[in-house]
């Protein structure tokens, strides 16, 4: 792999930016064990689902999630 440089990076639009940016993030999610988590990330991720286990009905579905986005009369 060549290495490029911050200035190199810096000639780069935001687009381009940005899309290189999406490429290595969805290198990672390849090999999701393989990505370190702090104490705190840890703590947190066990806290929401001792959460979820407790409250199973305070979790909304992806459907529900997206048409609440849509909605043209929520609020903003």
């Amino acid at each position: 792999m060549s290495a490029i440089t911050a200035e190199e990076l810096k000639k780069l639009s935001v687009a381009e930016r940005l899309e290189l940016l999406e490429r290595v993030w969805d290198s990672l999610s390849d090999i999701p064990d393989s990505v370190p988590l702090t104490e705190a990330q840890r703590d947190e991720i066990d806290r929401r689902l001792q959460h979820l286990d407790r409250n199973p009905e305070s979790v909304e579905s992806a459907e529900q999630v997206k048409a609440y986005i849509r909605d043209p009369k929520r609020p903003r």
